[in-house]
């Protein structure tokens, strides 16, 4: 298929170029606050420290050097 043509999928979705933007990106761990220390002292930005949320999990979240948010959560109960 040649970069202009469309795919049957979506007329509006083209298969000649794929172009990913991350804006976040998880990492399960069995000890959050941990990885959460390892990180920050490595040189991520903290953004929230852990947490346990209602329904168990515990979460945290930090931000590499290019901007990048990372998750850091325990596995779901």
């Amino acid at each position: 298929m040649k970069p202009t043509e469309k795919s049957t999928i979506s007329p509006s979705v083209s298969l000649g170029y794929v172009i990913l933007y991350v804006k976040e990106v998880a990492l399960v761990t069995s000890d959050v606050p941990a990885l959460y220390a390892r990180a920050v002292k490595a040189g991520a930005t903290a953004v929230s420290e852990p947490a346990t949320k209602p329904w168990g999990q515990t979460v945290a979240f930090v931000r590499d050097n290019v901007g990048h948010t990372v998750e850091l959560c325990s596995p779901l109960p």
